[in-house]
């Protein structure tokens, strides 16, 4: 059986109409994702280059505290090895101190 469209013409324009509506608001809304995909990209990039450039001046300021020590530390060792015996049991005597200390709290 065939159907007949009568009157429905009007019917058609409004739904073209509504049609043409959504489909501009969801390209609105997609121009508007690509937008924000970029700002996020944009400043992915941004906060990855200073995380970079922070964390190597933190490592090259840590290493180069390091190395001191460790000089110190072989400086101490040469000349005095009673001392650096000593320093060394007080330091693994506060090691082990500590670690009772944060047992015995928990």
């Amino acid at each position: 059986m065939r159907r007949t469209n009568i009157g429905t013409g009007n019917g058609n324009l409004i739904i073209d109409e509504q049609n043409e509506n959504l489909i501009n608001q969801l390209h609105e809304q997609t121009n508007a994702l690509k937008s924000l995909s970029i700002h996020i990209g944009e400043e992915v990039r941004c906060q990855n280059n200073f995380l970079q450039t922070s964390f190597m001046h933190d490592v090259d300021k840590v290493d180069g505290v390091l190395k001191l020590s460790m000089t110190k530390l072989g400086h101490l060792a040469k000349h005095n090895p009673s001392k650096f015996i000593l320093y060394l049991i007080m330091f693994a005597f506060l090691i082990f101190f500590l670690c009772w200390v944060i047992i015995k709290l928990k």
